[in-house]
């Protein structure tokens, strides 16, 4: 049965109740208002009602409470697992609050009390249940949407409060940093951050602005190895049922900027051959005319010890710096390799035995923690052992005697194996550690700065990466990963 005007789309609604009369009274109730327009069906038993259900054709039900051996609530938990998402509203002869409660629990709209009813409280309880079911559908549309969205984000995403414990993150965030405690005191956002100073930053933004847009930080993947990325921020206001919270988006870009490193590098690489192919042909030639010239004046001169003292010092300098241009050269071509299956924890041990002597000599504590699961791979075992022992003899000389603790560990996941040698030096300052692998740049005094050079070549002949994090006065760590394939 249906009235209202023509260019209006009514409101379907089905009421269930055995009782002809109050069908009656309720198509009368709403025919005689006539702000809103209606379309008013009848099941007149509880078997009636439970095919309309099934049909999910409507936009309300109205319920009777008795329905002969059953009750509305009966047919309303019914409604529930069918899905009926659509409002119910359970009607009853009298008021009971028990009744009214546990309709209520069960997710129903709204309880009348029939010989209460008028065409006004009728109408308000039908309008305003489709209103709030239709409110709340696209609400729970909305949510979805952007639920799906945060979930199958390519970008690791998480929610905190303002103290940065996490509440929530999605599927990209675990698969980066791993499995997260979701609890009031769970994992803290600043656990990740590599650089306390990096975090001091970031934080200092976002209680300045509210926002943070793609800064690039130093944080620990699942791995505990430290990946480049890109971190943004933003301060979401509160809710009824929410406080202030923080949105924080993370992109891992490690292998865009290993990437332009890669880059830079073979062009430096190609700079410092050039270079150095240029000063052995222009150098070279004309030292060779010196050692020449020296030899034909010792065979020649009379003997005199002075003359024997300078010409020796001027030979030995010319071998010298001759030697400084074969290092140079051989720091700036590529690794020419002999590769074989060695365990790396043998080569590191080996390379260890070198450095006894000085270990002794400076008394610095020597603390090894060696991963035993690491299989066998591709190596140069001398070369690596050079590539090693310069990074094991930079941090000896870095640390005090007596208060030196060098901690050599190995480890291995995710197909990656990786190396950590780490002193509790000087540490390196973020000015000179771009300038870290560079040709002749060297912190000593007597150094050439060809060995951290001749160490990145080996590195990358083996298609590994030299990850280099340092703090003035705590010290520095280099950690060498290498790709494993099954």
């Amino acid at each position: 049965m249906s009235f209202c005007n023509m260019d209006e789309t009514p409101i379907k609604i089905l009421l269930i109740d055995d009782d002809e009369d109050d069908f009656v009274l309720t198509r009368d109730l709403l025919t005689s208002y006539d702000n809103t327009a209606f379309s008013l069906n009848w099941a007149s038993n509880y078997l009636q009602g439970e095919n309309a259900l099934k049909s999910n054709a409507y936009d309300i039900y109205l319920i009777d409470y008795r329905l002969g051996n059953q009750s509305g609530l009966d047919l309303l938990e019914y409604a529930n697992s069918l899905g009926i998402a659509a409002p119910i509203i359970v009607l009853t002869g009298k008021g009971d609050r028990s009744i009214d409660i546990e309709a209520m629990q069960l997710g129903a709209a709204d309880y009348l009390v029939k010989g209460e009813i008028d065409a006004r409280i009728l109408e308000r309880a039908i309008r305003y249940s489709v209103e709030k079911s239709r409110n709340t559908k696209i609400l729970q549309e909305q949510e979805l949407k952007y639920r799906t969205l945060f979930e199958r984000s390519i970008d690791a995403i998480c929610i905190t409060n303002l103290e940065g414990n996490i509440s929530d993150c999605n599927q990209s965030f675990a698969d980066l940093f791993g499995s997260i405690q979701i609890a009031p005191n769970g994992n803290h956002l600043s656990s990740l951050f590599v650089d306390k100073a990096e975090l001091f930053k970031f934080e200092n933004e976002l209680k300045k602005t509210g926002v943070v847009k793609n800064v690039d930080v130093s944080l620990k993947s699942k791995d505990g190895l430290p990946i480049i990325c890109s971190i943004s921020a933003v301060e979401l206001p509160a809710s009824v049922n929410l406080s202030k919270s923080l949105q924080i988006i993370i992109r891992d870009i490690s292998k865009i900027k290993q990437t332009e490193e890669d880059l830079r590098r073979a062009e430096k690489l190609a700079i410092t051959g050039k270079l150095a192919r240029t000063i052995a042909h222009e150098v070279r030639n004309p030292l060779t005319n010196i050692a020449l010239s020296i030899d034909q004046l010792a065979n020649e001169r009379p003997q005199d010890e002075l003359i024997d003292f300078y010409v020796k010092i001027a030979s030995r300098n010319l071998t010298r710096i001759n030697n400084l241009i074969t290092e140079l050269l051989n720091s700036a071509k590529p690794s020419e390799l002999n590769l074989e299956e060695e365990d790396i924890n043998w080569v590191l041990e080996q390379t260890i035995e070198l450095t006894r002597d000085r270990l002794q000599l400076q008394n610095i504590q020597l603390d090894t923690e060696l991963n035993e699961d690491i299989p066998l791979f591709p190596i140069d075992k001398e070369k690596m052992q050079t590539a090693l022992l310069n990074i094991i003899i930079n941090a000896i000389e870095a640390m005090e005697t007596d208060k030196g603790i060098l901690t050599i560990k190995t480890g291995f996941g995710g197909n990656k194996c990786w190396i950590s040698i780490a002193d509790n030096g000087c540490g390196i300052s973020k000015e000179n550690m771009g300038q870290l692998f560079d040709a002749f740049y060297t912190g000593k005094k007597n150094g050439m700065g060809l060995g951290l050079t001749t160490t990145q070549n080996i590195i990358l002949g083996h298609k590994g990466k030299i990850q280099v994090a340092s703090e003035i006065g705590k010290g520095t760590e280099f950690k060498l990963v290498f790709d494993i394939e099954n």
